[in-house]
């Protein structure tokens, strides 16, 4: 598996500016290399280094799975990518990564649908942790 941690690479080349015009190469090459490791089978994981790069908690996190997208990799396959994948990887399917009776899960209850647009995951008004609903307001 590999987690190519798109936002450490977009602080680098991307926030920094192309001042160095071969750094927006190098990060149009970075977003094409994880999109052929993901086309060749190659398992992707999403992480962000935090807290390099005064990279936020969570909000660093969806922000990775925008890149994945902006890489080329369908909605569908990176949602796969932020719960699955990262669960098969560290060899926990019995106990996570999917929501299925009888393993652990912390949900995201969303007002709209991350497959239609990435940026959807960041659309909570709940979430369920613990067994316990907490809503966005509290």
């Amino acid at each position: 598996p590999v987690d190519p941690t798109l936002s450490v690479y977009e602080a680098i080349f991307v926030r920094q500016g192309f001042a160095d015009p071969q750094n927006e190469q190098r990060w149009n090459k970075v977003l094409r290399l994880t999109k052929m490791m993901h086309d060749s089978g190659v398992k992707i994981l999403s992480g962000t280094d935090i807290p390099n790069f005064e990279l936020v908690p969570g909000e660093s996190l969806h922000h990775e799975l925008e890149l994945l997208v902006e890489a080329g990799i369908n909605t569908s396959d990176v949602m796969k990518i932020a719960t699955k994948n990262g669960a098969e990887a560290l060899d926990l399917m019995n106990q996570t990564g999917t929501i299925e009776l009888g393993k652990q899960a912390d949900i995201l209850i969303l007002s709209a649908n991350p497959v239609e647009t990435i940026e959807n995951t960041k659309r909570i008004c709940r979430v369920i942790s613990n067994g316990r609903i907490i809503e966005r307001s509290n």
